[in-house]
């Protein structure tokens, strides 16, 4: 799947997430199956559940990790792939 700078993402139902210290701890309710995220990938999905696109998430992305574009825009799709391929975010 391609993913384009207006493209939305939400946090699938059944999926819910509790951040400490920085980094996500989600659980998807349904299934028992548990996944952890790093400070980045904590930080795009909250992005992402605040309603931004992908191209404003990773301008967010960027600002906060001092990164060039180019590899938050690499990163963040990679992240948001593995998450939509695992159902953890569904497309808005």
């Amino acid at each position: 799947m391609d993913i384009a700078e207006s493209d939305r993402f939400e946090p699938a139902p059944d999926i819910t997430a509790s951040v400490m210290e920085g980094e996500a701890a989600l659980l998807n309710v349904r299934t028992g199956a548990y996944f952890g995220l790093n400070a980045v990938g904590t930080f795009l999905w909250n992005s992402y559940a605040e309603g931004k696109t992908f191209g404003e998430a990773v301008q967010a992305v960027c600002k906060e990790f001092a990164v060039t574009p180019d590899v938050a825009r690499r990163d963040a799709a990679a992240f948001t792939q593995k998450t939509l391929t695992r159902g953890l975010l569904q497309a808005r």
